[in-house]
């Protein structure tokens, strides 16, 4: 097959979330699928960005620019077409694929400013009239789309994410390196995402509060980007009577998440609405316990490895995070847990997984 993936999405100096997901899985599938020939296509609309364009490693892969009304133009004749941001050019010439990665803007009102939501509920529209197959990082996620457009089950697949196998315990001293480097105590509670609304953070802030006394010498660790509505988490951080424990050392490179995982006591990740929640598997193969939202999508990802609390409730999160500074048999069992549950992801059994969904799309 000749194949093409829109590759914008990693167009990105700090690569979060979705460009995350983007190099992980076609690092695995470029050299798997080596009979296939790749065209990695970028929109020309990411022109600035040109120097974070992603780089295969593999031979059966070139770069081009494209433009969404004339696609065929760049790329030329596809077989099938990936886009891996939910989003695939309207009235393509072309079988086109598009991964789903979460509904949450069209959940949630507060989570993101309208213009934003409009912009999603468009793209999913025409996912839902136009790609041949959608692929769904849950089946959590593919239920909530289902909830909202008219899409038969059939054209749908669902592929979960993958765990580098980079994301193991790190040792004492690549830890301390860390800790020294980002500021950071000995103990802390850890959260990796992006500052934002959508990842339910100023319950957190209250919980970590309320459990501090109970918590000597722990910070809490909010690591990430700034997003929409974070101005609010300042203002929840400046008047917690606890704000000078509340630490944010930014955006966190790929190289240093292991042993900011593996350093901390628990991770927890209080989003309530998410599509998969790889930070819940990376944290688990590090060896950190984790504690989550509970949710459908936390039960089908870390199923029972994770502990899970109604993150709403800042009290139920003050009582989880006691539990993980003071319970070393529940510690013990969490990480035993968590660290069998992330062995069972892998990269490769997902790129498997995708390769499969591109010949079901071009042979329909």
């Amino acid at each position: 097959m000749r194949i093409g993936i829109d590759v914008s999405a990693l167009a990105k100096r700090e690569r979060t979330g979705v460009a995350r997901y983007g190099v992980a899985l076609l690092d695995a599938l470029l050299p798997l699928a080596a009979d296939h020939s790749f065209v990695l296509g970028c929109r020309l609309s990411r022109l600035r960005r040109a120097r974070f364009r992603y780089a295969p490693r593999a031979a059966n892969a070139t770069r081009r620019w494209f433009v969404d009304v004339a696609p065929r133009l760049a790329l030329g004749d596809l077989d099938v077409f990936h886009g891996l941001d939910a989003r695939i050019p309207l009235r393509a010439p072309f079988p086109c694929v598009a991964t789903l990665h979460d509904v949450g803007a069209v959940e949630l009102d507060a989570i993101a400013n309208s213009g934003f939501r409009k912009k999603k509920h468009d793209a999913f529209a025409t996912l839902a009239r136009e790609a041949r197959r959608i692929i769904c990082v849950s089946a959590a996620t593919r239920d909530a789309f289902c909830q909202r457009y008219d899409v038969p089950r059939e054209r749908f697949a669902v592929v979960h994410h993958g765990v580098d196998p980079r994301f193991r315990p790190a040792d004492p001293a690549t830890i301390d390196a860390l800790r020294a480097k980002l500021g950071l105590p000995r103990a802390y509670v850890l959260f990796v995402g992006l500052l934002s609304t959508r990842k339910n953070l100023i319950p957190l802030v209250h919980a970590f509060e309320s459990a501090a006394k109970d918590l000597r010498d722990t910070a809490l660790v909010l690591a990430g980007g700034q997003g929409h509505g974070h101005a609010e988490l300042d203002d929840a951080i400046a008047r917690s009577a606890v704000h000078d424990r509340i630490l944010r050392p930014g955006f966190i490179a790929d190289a240093d998440l292991p042993a900011l995982y593996s350093g901390a006591r628990v991770f927890v990740f209080p989003g309530l609405t998410e599509g998969f929640g790889m930070p819940m598997l990376e944290a688990m193969a590090c060896g950190t316990p984790v504690l989550a939202h509970d949710a459908p999508v936390t039960t089908e990802v870390a199923a029972d490895a994770a502990a899970t609390v109604d993150a709403r409730d800042a009290g139920a999160i003050a009582a989880a995070l006691r539990r993980a500074a003071t319970d070393d048999a529940w510690r013990a069992r969490a990480v035993t847990a968590g660290h069998a549950r992330a062995g069972s992801f892998t990269w490769e059994a997902a790129a498997r997984a995708t390769l499969d969904v591109y010949r079901a799309a071009a042979a329909e």
